[in-house]
């Protein structure tokens, strides 16, 4: 089952339909919840933002996204306070105020108050279910580091999903490549425990055995991470997102942004076109703890043997001192 869609007025139909289709909610390659800073970079996707937006020498992206009434490709729920740069134009909406200097637009060529085309709110509660709920899938593939790559095994040949668990450490040890062993075209979930620190940042080399459309890399509960250079998609509800001077080809959702210097561009070459499976309690209130990853294959017949064993000890040392078995 595909993710959700976002249809007129940004509401979500029945989760039978994508989220992550075509760009993120049909529409938007990058939904960010809280603020979005930038500088010295542009972006060539649509955009939503939920809190302020405060940029200098930025370029907003100008198509129009027709998932939404007004067709407006960049959305901004605050203020947009913007020095230099291009755009925005008559396809951006601000709900709060405009304070626009030196830009090539002034504040009569972007639609700004009345009421937003994007559900922020229901936004959120549905991206918090569904990173939690892909967290807690069953890992059908392996983990493991090969020369100067990390590599992730299928354990099961010619399946629709795979999912993988991963530390955020693991992601930032070096390795300059990340290569998918078996997933062919499949959807691949890449689920992330933890955060990636200031001057770490995600592995920036090329994907081998897989096309980065089809790769989602789930932080579920990270509250950091840096990238520059990625060639798939981060889902990131909690997290504060660094970017560093580089391309950002995936979809993007994240609490926040903050762009260095110079500031990732946004691009749609690996915008998410997989196939996700859905939470079914999407709309429902998120839960108040985080999920425990689901082992990788092995390790529950692993903790499952370990304990046999101690059941076994107690049993030999109580039949030994006496006491009941």
């Amino acid at each position: 089952m595909k993710f959700i869609e976002l249809i007129l007025g940004a509401t979500f139909i029945a989760a039978a339909a994508p989220l992550f289709a075509g760009s993120l909610v049909d529409g938007y390659n990058v939904l960010i919840f809280n603020s979005f800073s930038a500088n010295n970079s542009d972006s060539n996707v649509p955009i939503a933002i939920a809190g302020n937006a405060t940029t200098a020498n930025y370029a907003f992206d100008q198509s129009l996204n027709s998932a939404v009434p007004g067709n407006y490709g960049t959305v901004i729920g605050g203020n947009l306070t913007m020095t230099g740069g291009s755009g925005p134009s008559p396809v951006t909406y601000v709900a709060g105020s405009a304070n626009l200097t030196n830009t090539s637009c002034n504040t009569g060529c972007i639609q700004t108050g009345g009421t937003s085309p994007v559900n922020f709110g229901l936004l959120q509660t549905q991206m918090l279910n569904e990173s939690w709920y892909l967290a807690g899938l069953a890992a059908n593939g392996t983990v493991a580091s090969q020369n100067s790559g990390l590599v992730f095994n299928a354990a099961t040949p010619n399946q629709s999903l795979y999912i993988f668990s991963v530390a955020a450490s693991e992601l930032t040890s070096g390795y300059t490549y990340l290569d998918f062993v078996g997933t062919g075209n499949a959807t691949v979930i890449v689920n992330v425990t933890g955060s990636i620190p200031d001057g770490s940042s995600i592995v920036n080399g090329g994907f081998q055995g897989a096309n980065g459309s089809n790769v989602l890399f789930n932080f579920y509960n990270a509250s950091q991470i840096t990238v520059s250079s990625f060639d798939a998609s981060v889902l990131a509800p909690f997290a504060t997102v660094y970017g560093n001077p580089g391309q950002f080809d995936g979809t993007l959702v994240a609490e926040n942004f903050v762009g260095g210097i110079s500031a990732d561009e946004f691009h749609a070459d690996d915008t998410f076109t997989g196939t996700l499976p859905t939470d079914p309690n999407l709309n429902a209130p998120p839960p108040g703890s985080i999920p425990t990853p689901a082992p990788e294959p092995g390790a529950v017949y692993l903790l499952a043997g370990g304990i046999l064993v101690v059941l076994g000890l107690i049993r030999f040392r109580r039949g030994r001192d006496g006491s009941p078995k």
